[in-house]
């Protein structure tokens, strides 16, 4: 439930609606009460330093997130014995449409793949020459 009125429900600003005689004066007002030039300058020191501290980190690259490699989940297949895998996935085969399925995500995987090798960044025979210097260490 959103209970926050319509827009045309909102009022206007009170400075809107008053003259900037009548605004100057409620300003003059507030500056004669007590510590109000003191809650001011607070008020404006606070303000700089949030500035400052948002200028600094626009400046400042932020650091790449490094998650702690002992929090990610174990595989499931080094949890499990080879002949439980191979359960599951005779039981994925046996299920209606899994080979259907199957077919549409290689057939959408070789499309990709096709589109990659006809991008006009990548060289034809781009993830082949990758894959071959992966071995040579180069």
């Amino acid at each position: 439930m959103n209970d926050r009125p319509e827009q045309w429900d909102w009022p206007e600003p009170v400075q809107d609606r008053m003259s900037d005689q009548d605004f100057a004066m409620i300003v003059q007002e507030m500056r004669r009460e007590p510590g109000f030039e003191e809650r001011y300058a607070q008020g404006r020191a606070k303000m700089l330093k949030l500035w400052e501290e948002l200028r600094a980190m626009r400046e400042t690259p932020a650091e790449p997130y490094q998650p702690d490699e002992s929090d990610w989940p174990e595989p499931m297949q080094d949890r499990m014995s080879d002949q439980d895998f191979a359960m599951i996935a005779q039981e994925m085969r046996s299920q209606p449409g899994y080979e259907e399925a199957r077919a549409r995500r290689l057939a959408k995987i070789t499309q990709l793949f096709a589109e990659f090798r006809a991008h006009p960044e990548f060289p034809a025979e781009g993830f082949t020459l990758m894959r071959d210097e992966e071995g040579t260490g180069e």
